[in-house]
């Protein structure tokens, strides 16, 4: 049977239950944020300035290398427009973002483990 053909009450039961499925199903289809894979501890701040996957989850991938493909392209225009070698950029932004981590976070020690802030 055509929904054009049900009476009006029972159109309205039947786009409300799929109004209601779509949203429920809304929740897993958000994308991931970093502050929210940083609070559920899921990524960490790297010394080379970059995000790394401590925990795999999902969206988590799909968020580091985004993360990390825009911080890359910053580091680049800094250096290009500073003449410091990429690596120093690199450096330095990562102890800028380790320094500024909030207590809990994940971050890289000096020996390439990870440790709470």
């Amino acid at each position: 049977m055509k929904l054009a053909n049900l009476p009006v009450s029972r159109r309205m039961v039947v786009a409300g239950a799929a109004f209601l499925a779509v949203g429920m199903t809304r929740p897993a289809m958000a994308q991931l944020t970093l502050d929210q894979a940083r609070n559920q501890l899921l990524v960490g701040e790297q010394r080379d300035g970059l995000l790394g996957i401590v925990q795999n989850a999902s969206g988590v991938s799909a968020l580091v290398q985004r993360i990390n493909s825009e911080r890359m392209a910053e580091y680049r225009r800094i250096s290009d427009s500073t003449g410091a070698p990429l690596s120093a950029v690199q450096q330095r932004a990562g102890a800028q973002l380790i320094q500024r981590a909030q207590p809990g976070w994940y971050v890289q020690s000096a020996c390439g483990g990870w440790v709470q802030n």
